[in-house]
């Protein structure tokens, strides 16, 4: 071999040498090469980014990123290494610079010279920190899913093009049958002609358009109808073709059944007002509502007494039948109409005791009393979603001095409208705090917020920001604040939240 052909030879290695090298220096895994003492003799940017320690700071020293647990294993594989064998991609946790530990992925060889010896080895480690933790969170996501889905009271499936059910969660719910019957029929096996024809055109449309769908839909078992909430979308494979459906029904028999038995009751209560209104249309607002008062109170009181009577009276013939009678009664729906019932007695009530607060004279009652007792009992009588969180802070020694019975009042109108201001849920923070002068108590709530138009009338009687409601209640605990010596404020912007700051003097 002549001169050139050896410097050609020469170039090449140093050329070769050089890409290797940029190739190190640029690769986002640590590559660290290792003698046989385990003393570093490379350690590439990328090791440094991983671990922390410099070139300077690591060269000819021992490798410092072994935990205390791994060192065994660590030399005992570098023996093994050291004698030809490789590693791949094993799993480990790592110490950094500073003290933390990491999950690296681990892959290790030897290096040989020219003579074939093995002095040294070479290992290249991978970050799989935060590869480990979405891992991990996918887990507890998955797990939180299958728990939910097999405590909630829906039911979800799916079908093929042909809309036969493939598999079904809660079938009994729907169709009073366990999965196995189920599972290859589709709806026009399983519920009356009418209701499967329609049922099956909503889908069959999904299936054809390729668009989801939202539906309240009406299923028939012998005398009883159930309604649920029906949502469909299309199922499909990877290619993105269409290969059948998946959806979810809610129950929402109670919901329907409670709509329609209030129905008759909102318009005969519509009437009522709207023919007061005409009545009160040219007098003042304050004598109208006055005279509302009386009015409903001397109407509604009595034979409201009398239904929650009658609601008490027959809870207790209830508890007296035998568990037979009881689940019998229960199939019927008797106890849901019970309950719906004894629930729309409450909200009459509270009608009634807001116009009858409006309008009575007041003479406050004042007790000092313990403010985290005091909210907690009144939290105690609110019919509070699940999802909704509740934060108190308030200090456990401290006290306010006021009339229980208005203060239950205003608390309670207040903290039911901060529940009924997040449907979709959301967090009730109520906060305290006290000085020299004043204790200010605020109720905050992430719910839907108010306009600034309507701010400006908020505690006007009769003015109200929802749908149904007399809107007396800010009204009302505007004259029992007022009358307590205490001063109440809302600040609230839509879909900001709302937060009710009330300003009591300290005696």
């Amino acid at each position: 071999m002549d001169i050139n052909e050896l410097l050609r030879m020469e170039e090449a290695l140093r050329d070769t040498s050089s890409k290797l090298q940029l190739l190190v220096q640029s690769s986002p895994l640590a590559i660290i090469t290792i003698d046989n003492a385990r003393n570093v003799l490379s350690w590439n940017p990328a090791a440094q980014r991983i671990f922390g320690w410099s070139e300077e700071e690591i060269l000819g020293h021992p490798m410092p990123t072994v935990p205390e647990t791994y060192r065994d294993e660590f030399r005992s594989r570098h023996r093994t290494v050291l004698k030809g064998e490789t590693f791949t991609n094993i799993e480990r946790k790592a110490l950094t610079k500073d003290g933390s530990i990491i999950e690296i992925s681990l892959s290790v060889a030897a290096i040989k010279d020219a003579e074939g010896n093995i002095n040294n080895a070479m290992s290249v480690i991978s970050d799989i920190t935060e590869h480990k933790r979405v891992q991990a969170k996918l887990r507890e996501s998955e797990a939180r899913f299958k728990a939910a889905l097999e405590n909630t009271p829906i039911v979800v499936f799916n079908h093929d093009k042909a809309l036969q059910y493939t598999w079904i969660h809660n079938s009994d719910l729907c169709f009073e049958r366990p999965a196995e019957e189920i599972i290859g029929k589709t709806d026009e096996d399983l519920i009356a002609p009418e209701e499967a024809s329609q049922l099956m055109d909503v889908k069959r449309q999904v299936l054809k358009s390729g668009i989801s769908t939202r539906k309240e839909v009406r299923i028939t078992f012998g005398k009883q109808a159930s309604f649920f909430d029906l949502a469909i979308e299309p199922l499909k494979d990877d290619s993105g073709e269409i290969i059948g459906l998946t959806g979810i029904a809610l129950d929402i028999s109670n919901r329907i059944r409670t709509e329609e038995t209030l129905r008759k009751y909102s318009e005969q209560l519509e009437e009522l007002v709207q023919e007061r209104t005409r009545q009160l249309r040219d007098k003042e607002r304050l004598a109208a509502v006055g005279e509302t008062a009386v009015m409903i109170g001397h109407d509604l009181r009595n034979p409201l007494q009398a239904v929650v009577t009658t609601i008490y009276l027959a809870k207790a013939k209830l508890e007296n039948l035998s568990l037979t009678e009881w689940m019998n009664l229960k199939e019927l729906g008797l106890m849901d109409d019970l309950a719906t019932i004894e629930k729309q007695s409450e909200y009459m009530n509270k009608i009634v005791s807001d116009l009858q607060d409006y309008a009575r004279p007041l003479s406050p009652d004042y007790r000092e009393l313990n403010l985290l007792s005091f909210i907690n009992d009144v939290l105690a009588g609110v019919r509070m979603p699940l999802n909704i969180e509740v934060q108190r802070n308030i200090e456990e020694q401290m006290t306010w001095t006021v009339d229980p019975f208005l203060m239950d009042r205003v608390l309670g109108n207040l903290l039911t409208n901060a529940v009924q201001a997040m449907p979709q849920g959301g967090r009730l923070i109520i906060n305290a705090t006290k000085t020299d002068d004043d204790i200010v108590l605020t109720i905050a709530d992430t719910g839907v917020g108010i306009s600034p138009e309507m701010i400006l009338k908020i505690f006007q009687p009769l003015v109200t920001t929802k749908a149904k409601g007399m809107g007396m209640g800010l009204a009302v605990c505007k004259r029992l604040l007022d009358a307590q010596g205490a001063e109440i404020k809302i600040e609230s912007r839509p879909d900001s939240g709302t937060i009710v700051i009330i300003t009591m003097k300290s005696k």
